[in-house]
């Protein structure tokens, strides 16, 4: 009679314990959402693909960029319709940034050093 309480002590503490750190880790991960930043066109002629994009992964609070290594830095800005909200700068070797938590949908733009100018959104 002893062991079937201990089986049970037990098998109450494991699934306990699982369900626990389940809903836990719902409740405090936010989720990284990814979008691709693709150059700006100049104009309306059809453009040739761009050889470069620059991938974006992103929650409120942080984001990472995969830069090529062809590029290797950019000046990023976060916009929304009427003002530039955050404006830093990223690396090859420093891809993160912290941002400032965010809501709903905003522009961002990267700027390489020879100009070429990336556009994407982000929506929150």
């Amino acid at each position: 009679m002893n062991y079937l309480r201990i089986i049970f002590l037990f098998l109450y503490l494991l699934f306990s314990t699982s369900l626990w750190s389940q809903t836990s880790k719902d409740i405090s991960t936010p989720s990284n959402k990814t979008t691709s930043l693709h150059p700006k066109q100049m104009n309306n002629r059809p453009n040739a693909p761009a050889r470069y994009i620059i991938e974006c992964t992103y929650t409120s609070g942080s984001l990472w960029l995969e830069i090529p290594q062809q590029i290797g830095s950019v000046e990023i800005r976060i916009k929304n319709e009427a003002e530039i909200i955050w404006y830093g700068i990223a690396t090859i070797d420093a891809p993160y940034c912290e941002i400032p938590i965010l809501e709903g949908t905003y522009t961002i733009a990267c700027t390489t050093m020879t100009g070429t100018e990336f556009i994407g959104t982000l929506d929150f």
